[in-house]
This record gives C-alpha cells, sequence and structure tokens, in this order.
C-alpha cells in the first residue's frame, strides 16, 4: 500500500498554499503539532499522516479521509466531522466535542459511549 509522502514535514503556509491551489491528497505527510483551527480542509486526504498533537479545533473537516492517521492527542473540539474517515486511525488523547459534550478518547471510550456517537462522523 502506498503511505504517499511519508516523514515529509509541512509547514502551515506550505500546506494552506497547496490546499487552496486544489491540491487534497496529502497522504503520509508529517503534520504534527500544527495549528489548523478554524481551517477550511473539507475533503482533504491526510490518510496516513502524522498528526499527533495538531490542533484542529473549529476547523470544517467534513468529508476528510484520516484513515490510518496518527491523531494521538489532537484537538477536534468544535470541529465539524460530517463525513469524516477515521478507520483504523490512533485517537488516544485526542479530545473532541460530541453534540456538547468534551471527550478525551483512551481505551475505554469505545466501550463507553452508544454507537451512534462515534459512527455518526
Amino acid at each position: 500500500m502506498n503511505k504517499g509522502n511519508k516523514n515529509r514535514k509541512l509547514t502551515l503556509s506550505e500546506l494552506l498554499r497547496m490546499y487552496s491551489a486544489g491540491k487534497r491528497d496529502f497522504m503520509g505527510y508529517d503534520l504534527s503539532h500544527m495549528d489548523l483551527r478554524g481551517e477550511d480542509l473539507r475533503g482533504a486526504d491526510f490518510s496516513f499522516c502524522d498528526l499527533r498533537g495538531t490542533n484542529f479545533r473549529g476547523a470544517d473537516l467534513r468529508d476528510t479521509n484520516f484513515s490510518y492517521a496518527d491523531l494521538r492527542n489532537a484537538d477536534f473540539y468544535y470541529a465539524k466531522l460530517e463525513g469524516a474517515n477515521f478507520k483504523g486511525a490512533k485517537l488516544r488523547g485526542a479530545e473532541v466535542n460530541l453534540g456538547g459534550t468534551s471527550v478525551t478518547i483512551g481505551k475505554q471510550w469505545y466501550e463507553d459511549k452508544p454507537e451512534e456517537e462515534y459512527t455518526k462522523w
């Protein structure tokens, strides 16, 4: 399986310039600890990316692909996540807002929430 640009670090300005130029495939990039608060990144492909500690607070991430990404300790508080794909993603420690309730994802998260709360994204 092609994991794209594994380990290539992008700066915030590079990412936003590429996205506004129409690029949506960011598979495998290192975007860790980036501040993407409030950004519109609808439809981006962040599969296999290193997104540890990235701040997505209030970002528009509808229909974004996070499959197999490392999202540990990422902040998704108030982000728009409808249609986002998190298949196989590492989410431990990620902060998410579900219907007004803040949740930090840990090993018990899936066991404590009704299925409809984590499958509707």
